[in-house]
């Protein structure tokens, strides 16, 4: 993230205290050295960088591909790598990530969470085999301590995982690991029909946690109301 149209949302979203920047800590991932800026305060905030490659696209018609779209699963694993030495996670009960383009309501999301999660994560979207859709993945604290302690047996026994997108990635491992989904689906719009059958009006409307994708400033804006 330090190229094309996701920087400008980013510095959106910090200048309107939305998204992450509305939840108690938040951490932006690029492949090289940004700062964000904030219009309103002119605050600035410096970037995490981690080892990101190019990515290739997916094509579902091959076999073994997962996706169509990008296969991240090495960058993101990159991430969780940082995130995982790091251990500000341990401060909180739940770990958000979200895709840039993805408006996100955090207030919307806090009455959905299990008090006492233990190792869980929300499957959002009851399409594609109940499954934890990428816009928005939601993982307790306790499910990423198991992560970090037994993720790399995923990586080590999974096959064609080159192949695969992040998200599914990651709950295939989670699956893999024993730890169960809690089921919140709903959660999530998204205008491009993979969990959402019915788009709500606004943004504004209904109790949807995350709107995805918006790809323009403008219109990124105009969700966030």
């Amino acid at each position: 993230m330090t190229h094309g149209y996701e920087p400008d949302l980013l510095n959106l979203q910090l200048s309107s205290d939305a998204s992450i920047f509305a939840c108690n800590d938040y951490e932006v991932f690029t492949g090289e050295a940004a700062t964000l800026t904030s219009a309103a305060s002119q605050c600035t905030l410096p970037t995490t960088v981690v080892d990101v490659r190019a990515a290739a696209r997916g094509d579902m018609s091959i076999p073994s591909y997962t996706t169509n779209s990008w296969l991240n699963v090495e960058n993101f694993l990159a991430a969780w790598a940082s995130i995982l030495k790091s251990g500000r996670y341990l401060n909180r009960d739940y770990t958000v990530k979200t895709d840039p383009d993805a408006v996100f309501f955090p207030q919307r999301l806090r009455p959905l969470l299990p008090s006492a999660p233990g190792p869980t994560y929300l499957l959002n979207c009851n399409k594609f085999y109940r499954a934890m859709y990428g816009s928005v993945e939601v993982i307790s604290r306790e499910a990423v301590q198991v992560f970090g302690e037994r993720g790399p047996d995923c990586k080590a026994s999974f096959v064609n995982q080159t192949h695969w997108g992040e998200d599914w990635y990651l709950q295939r491992c989670f699956f893999w690991l024993g730890l169960k989904g809690t089921a919140r689906f709903g959660m999530v719009s998204d205008f491009n029909g993979h969990c959402t059958d019915d788009v709500p009006d606004s943004c504004l409307d209904g109790d949807q946690v995350a709107f995805h994708p918006f790809k323009s400033v403008d219109r990124y804006g105009e969700c966030l109301g």
